[in-house]
Parts: structure tokens; C-alpha cells; sequence
């Protein structure tokens, strides 16, 4: 299996709750979850290269990314689009 990065921008500490539900459902046993504060993702990208200018989607409290080998799904804030994109992410 690849090595999965995904990605959690929140607005707010436990506004991706809901994401990191589907993630732990998924069977993704070669994967990184990093939750980033919006407001701390340029800071942090200096250290994580993935992080880049990830943010928050307009009008939402959290977004996730799901990424492989460098290449990133569309951001969703949709636990149900989230889920479809890790049953996915190997067709990347």
C-alpha cells in the first residue's frame, strides 16, 4: 500500500470531528493525520512540506486533504465524500 497523508484544517479545536470519525473507520494502515489549526498552517508548513497553503473551504469549520505521493484530492468537508476519496486514493 502507498503512504497516505491526510490532512485536517479546523477553524476551531474538534471542528473536524467528524472527519477523523471516517478516517478511523477506513482501513488505512500506511497513513499520517496531522489536525492543523487554520491559523497555525503557514507556521507549521515551514516544518511539514505537506501542509503548503492548505485551508479551509469558504463557509466551513474544517477541510480535509487527502493526499498520496505528493498529488492531493479536491479539499471536502463532507464526511461522506471523505470516505469515498480514501476508498480512492490509490487510483491517484
Amino acid at each position: 500500500d502507498a503512504y497516505r497523508e491526510v490532512v485536517i484544517v479546523e477553524a476551531r479545536a474538534g471542528a473536524g470531528d467528524a472527519l477523523v470519525a471516517v478516517l478511523r473507520e477506513a482501513h488505512l494502515p500506511n497513513r499520517a493525520l496531522l489536525r492543523v489549526p487554520v491559523d497555525a498552517v503557514a507556521e507549521r508548513a515551514a516544518v511539514v512540506a505537506v501542509l503548503g497553503d492548505k485551508g479551509l473551504l469558504p463557509g466551513t469549520q474544517a477541510t480535509a486533504y487527502v493526499c498520496e505521493q505528493g498529488r492531493c484530492e479536491r479539499p471536502t468537508a463532507e464526511p461522506a465524500v471523505l470516505a469515498g476519496q480514501l476508498g480512492a486514493v490509490t487510483a491517484l
